[in-house]
């Protein structure tokens, strides 16, 4: 029962960890480099600064991200790779399709811009099949154990106000700061397998199927933080830089712990204790749980240089700071549903480390149609000992960008695309905090924008 602490650890991204990859059509197709090129009111999000050189607009993002991960467990558990034994055979995650959308507004002034913008910058999760009943373990019937047994889904709302303006001193340099509030919702499930010991010898009381007690452990939080952007641009004439720093605070989260305990039925066994525990049926508990998330602090360094009147390159480095997602204590408050007795406070070690990012892209002026193409290097802060298949981030990747620009009248419609190139994952030692096996993930992700100048 230790190891519900797994739930309250976010396992979901289509970026580093469990972030996204960002906003506006135009920075994400031009390989997440708007650093120094965004000057609407997704600067909010890429750098504050941006917005000093934006006109007077509102738009809107959504962005379409569709995933599926594939896995072959070999935990050497009995239920989750196979109800007999081990299997060699893959589990896949069921086809999930997110809608993430976000907007905002800006206001030039004489004494500098202001801006609006909602958007999410963690988020995204995932459904599996991944446990199976073992065969007897409820005599005569069917496993009735819930099919999606390991699910996630985490939602992180920035609600942001920016102030922008030139540099009074320096003539080339723009600044912007933008503060707001986060609010954190959280729904993860899994498996919990706890040891059969009645009598409380620290020994399993019986042999397989009866040794390991299925948990069906669901787990709900939310919570409100506080978050920060503060950016700067230097402007040489065909020569631009940026720096934009990222922050979110560790926002306490409060919710519900809820733990299903499916209990064996074998009529062979109750003749034998007298032990109502060997009737099946679920024993069910809610317990409530608190903790704290840590979110890493990000900076961005941004180049662009316009080689042609209709070329522009650009590139972006970024720190981000998951080596914060080292460890997490959780208090529960409530009892244990086979012993009675009260659940303990929690602690676990995830050893996240800090990670880079690097993005190159291309903006060419085709036709008067603005092209953009980019390639992204992103780095796992997820070691092997807390990997889960939650988190669709088996390693290293490289993500293949594109996208264009339509204008219509004072509307300009932007498109993207990314490409996510993930390697296979195999994690062979079991840690007690991961789940042992091969792993692979297909993320495609389209966006859309529409900005609206007035």
């Amino acid at each position: 029962m230790r190891k519900l602490i797994i739930l309250l650890v976010p396992g979901v991204s289509f970026a580093g960890g469990f972030a996204l990859s960002g906003i506006g059509s135009g920075g994400l197709a031009s390989g997440q480099t708007a650093v120094v090129n965004a000057a609407d009111w997704t600067s909010i999000y890429w750098n504050p600064a941006g917005l000093a050189s934006a006109s007077r607009g509102a738009g809107f993002y959504f962005a379409l991200v569709g995933t599926q991960g594939k896995a072959t467990t070999t935990t050497g558990i009995i239920g989750f790779d196979g109800p007999y034994s081990m299997k060699s055979y893959p589990v896949y995650s069921e086809p999930l399709t997110f809608f993430i959308p976000s907007f905002g507004v800006v206001v030039p002034t004489k004494n500098g811009t202001f801006g609006f913008a909602v958007y999410s910058p963690f988020g995204l999760g995932s459904k599996w099949d991944l446990y199976s009943m073992p065969i007897g373990y409820r005599v005569g019937r069917l496993d009735d154990y819930p099919r999606v047994d390991h699910e996630s889904s985490i939602g992180i709302t920035n609600i942001m106000f920016s102030y922008a303006r030139q540099c009074m001193f320096l003539k080339n340099m723009k600044w912007g700061l933008a503060l707001g509030l986060s609010y954190n919702q959280i729904y993860l499930r899994r498996v919990e397998l706890a040891v059969l010991d009645l009598d409380g010898d620290n020994v399993p009381d019986l042999g397989y199927p009866f040794s390991l007690i299925p948990i069906d452990a669901k787990m709900k939080g939310s919570g409100i933080g506080f978050a920060a952007n503060f950016g700067i641009q230097l402007d040489f004439g065909k020569f631009k830089s940026g720096l934009a720093v990222r922050y979110n605070s560790a926002p306490a989260l409060d919710g519900t712990l809820e733990l299903s305990v499916y209990k064996p039925y074998s009529p062979f066994y109750y003749r034998a204790t007298g032990n109502d525990f060997f009737l099946g049926g679920i024993a069910s508990t809610t317990a409530s749980a608190s903790t704290v998330l840590p979110l890493p602090f990000m900076a961005d360094l941004g180049f662009s240089y316009e080689l042609t009147d209709k070329a522009t390159l650009s590139a972006r480095f970024s720190y981000q700071g998951w080596n914060v997602f080292d460890s997490i204590s959780v208090s529960v408050d409530g009892t244990n549903p086979i012993t009675g007795q009260p659940l303990e406070d929690i602690n676990m070690v995830e050893n996240w480390k800090a990670t880079y990012n690097i993005g190159v892209g291309l903006k060419y002026l085709y036709r008067g149609v603005p092209l953009r193409f980019g390639f992204v290097y992103d780095q796992s802060p997820v070691p092997d000992e807390t990997f889960s298949p939650l988190l669709p981030d088996p390693g290293d990747k490289y993500i293949l960008t594109a996208g264009f620009d339509l204008l219509a009248g004072n509307i300009t419609y932007g498109f993207n695309f990314e490409y996510f190139i993930m390697p296979q994952r195999t994690v062979s030692q079991p840690t007690g905090n991961n789940i042992p096996g091969t792993y692979s993930f297909n993320i495609l992700a389209f966006g859309v924008t529409a900005n609206y100048k007035f």
